[in-house]
């Protein structure tokens, strides 16, 4: 939860400050991921703070991926900035590094280099449906991971309830939350 470019009122004056460093921090782990040769990068929601964030932030963000294109990036759109159709997620060209999961249902992409499937959603609105209720991986083989925006603490939320047993049923090896 970056929440790129929120105004952190809460903090007054100090808000402008902080905003600032968030968005250090954020670059600083794309930077780590080239340093490193990170195979992956997972944003599991709310990388922006609004679903149309300014224009120049989005820009800057997309500079910033293109300098990885050996790290794959896979974001799952959270409730702040979601998937809409003013959206930077649908109106902007990411990187062909980095994968949107768009739509509000599960969908696998298979990264066979790594024998990797990697599941994800992302939320179309404010609020987002239980989406490992019934959910399964393909038992495929390789590993299997999840990236999603989800509450696993209160089971009537709207943001995409989690429990601990539909991790444990999911068939994910790992999941991004």
């Amino acid at each position: 939860d970056a929440h790129l470019g929120s105004d952190i009122r809460s903090l007054g004056h100090l808000g402008g400050k902080r905003k600032m460093e968030i968005r250090e921090s954020f670059y600083k782990i794309l930077a780590l991921c080239e340093e490193e040769k990170a195979d992956i990068l997972f944003t599991s929601g709310d990388l922006f703070d609004q679903p149309t964030p300014d224009k120049d932030l989005v820009q800057q963000v997309i500079e910033q991926m293109e300098k990885i294109p050996e790290t794959r990036i896979f974001i799952a759109p959270g409730n702040h900035d979601y998937c809409s159709a003013t959206s930077p997620w649908l109106t902007e060209i990411f990187p062909k590094n980095v994968h949107i999961f768009t739509k509000p249902a599960m969908e696998a992409v298979t990264v066979q280099e790594l024998d990797l499937t990697v599941y994800g959603a992302g939320y179309a609105a404010m609020d987002c449906p239980a989406l490992l209720q019934d959910f399964r991986a393909k038992d495929t083989g390789g590993y299997h991971v999840g990236v999603l925006h989800g509450d696993p603490m209160q089971l009537n939320s709207p943001y995409c309830p989690i429990t601990a047993e539909q991790v444990r049923q999911s068939g994910l090896q790992y999941l991004a939350l």
